[in-house]
């Protein structure tokens, strides 16, 4: 546990240094770690049961178990995961793409895929950040099919936090910034102008500024996709005024 520990500082460090090829090392040995310890603890779990099992009937039975053939796990990918991977196999995606080499699009992609299945469904942050890399990743594919995935992975990021979070909570902000970007993609600027509107709530509720800032300037942008020039330019002013010109840039 020690170990992990250690390795888990060294990523965040290496990750917080920009040497993302240096994170993705640590985190795949952290990922080693951590599956050969869920392969310890099932192992022990499975002794255990297999002592209790033992009783009255054990002698009685024994060699008809030794006859069949005994059971083994399905071979999927995913059995030597257990939930504690979850957040590894997601930092280590965010290492990959944070590379901007796109050969490791596939990898992380199927690194956050698989983060989602064996996540635990009480991992609220876990599960969302898997669903929001997931989509970032997929929007970045120049593909029809990747840009449907791009954006189902937002609406159920935004259903993680609505459940977890509920409606005024910056993760939930951040979801719909997120869905509102997919959905402007594919020119449903409507629908994402509703998107960011709840967002503004969700920020103005959760009082943090820096993520209204940064919804305000989504919504004049998307104003603008709509030819909406004018109530784009009403909200630069709002915003202009609310937070003032120094740091902030017209349209992000």
């Amino acid at each position: 546990e020690m170990r992990r520990a250690r390795l888990r500082e060294d990523a965040a460090e290496a990750s917080r240094a920009g040497k993302f090829v240096k994170a993705e090392h640590i985190l795949r040995q952290l990922l080693a770690a951590e599956r050969a310890g869920s392969a310890r603890a099932k192992g022990e779990q499975e002794e255990e049961e297999e002592e209790e099992n033992i009783g009255v009937f054990a002698k009685a039975e024994k060699q008809t178990r030794d006859d069949e053939p005994r059971r083994t796990a399905p071979s999927d990918v995913s059995d030597s995961d257990s939930p504690s991977s979850a957040p590894v196999l997601c930092l280590l995606a965010r290492a990959l793409l944070a590379q901007r080499d796109s050969s490791r699009r596939a990898e992380a992609s199927e690194l956050l895929r698989l983060a989602l299945r064996v996540a635990a469904p009480s991992d609220a942050e876990t599960r969302y950040l898997a669903l929001k890399t997931l989509s970032d990743a997929s929007a970045a594919e120049d593909d029809p099919d990747a840009a449907v995935e791009a954006e189902s992975a937002a609406r159920d990021a935004l259903d993680v936090t609505e459940s977890r979070f509920g409606p005024r909570h910056a993760r939930t902000a951040e979801a719909l910034r997120t869905l509102a970007a997919r959905l402007n993609r594919r020119g449903a600027c409507a629908d994402a102008e509703a998107a960011l509107r709840r967002a503004l709530a969700a920020e103005e509720g959760a009082g943090n500024r820096a993520g209204e800032k940064k919804t305000r300037v989504a919504l004049a942008a998307t104003y603008r996709r709509m030819g909406a020039f004018e109530r784009a330019e009403r909200i630069d002013e709002a915003t202009r005024k609310k937070f003032g010109r120094a740091g902030w840039v017209e349209g992000g």
